[in-house]
């Protein structure tokens, strides 16, 4: 069956809740609509063997609805949870070089950055550093494969990245958000492959968890 065909039974679990989770759910949030459409944030069909899990963006805070649903007839709706938003990036700052100087020392393509004295977009402040920011791609929900996207990015010119962690303060960030209600997300783990490959990076990695209410 294609992933049409199971986003059709997410959609009508929603509309038509089979699971005690979903029902209570949908009984107090709301999820985001796009042009009268329910938006589809993510769908993953290598989470869990067997299955497809969709995600549904609530209306405005930074956390998903997750219906898994099984490849295989008759296509039971499996489970249903709330998934946290995670968040992952490297990010190169001083207070020294401009971000001219910190894109320098790498081949790779910053997503992001300023110097320091820039001002702040919509605030009457000026940036106190300069930063430099590398991030996966932004459909990548899992903490883990995040982790790994930016890994395999920053991989592709690790002497760059050495350099520049000697010439700057140099760090991978991961946050987590999550809703007050919903109860705490699951610890992060990091791997012995992982933590060599940090170290052969010259990279620490730092969380941080966000509560919304």
């Amino acid at each position: 069956m294609t992933n049409n065909h199971l986003l059709q039974i997410a959609l009508y679990e929603i509309s038509s809740p089979t699971l005690d989770f979903t029902q209570q759910f949908l009984n107090r949030y709301k999820l985001k609509i796009e042009n009268d459409v329910l938006k589809l944030f993510n769908t993953n069909n290598e989470l869990f063997p067997g299955s497809t899990v969709f995600f549904f963006k609530h209306e405005y805070k930074d956390f998903y609805l997750a219906i898994q649903i099984g490849d295989a007839t008759p296509h039971n709706v499996i489970s249903s949870w709330v998934e946290p938003r995670y968040s992952t990036w490297f990010r190169a700052m001083s207070e020294d070089l401009n971000f001219s100087e910190l894109s320098a020392y790498t081949k790779i393509s910053p997503n992001d950055g300023w110097t320091k004295g820039d001002p702040i977009p919509n605030r009457t402040v000026l940036q106190r550093f300069s930063a430099f920011f590398v991030e996966p791609d932004a459909e990548i929900m899992n903490y883990n494969a995040q982790l790994e996207s930016l890994l395999n990015i920053l991989e592709t010119d690790s002497e760059g990245i050495v350099a520049l962690t000697h010439a700057s303060e140099c760090t991978i960030r991961v946050t987590t958000t999550f809703f007050k209600q919903l109860g705490v997300p699951h610890r992060h783990t990091i791997s012995a492959t992982t933590l060599k490959r940090l170290h052969q990076l010259n990279l620490e990695i730092d969380f941080d968890v966000y509560c919304v209410e």
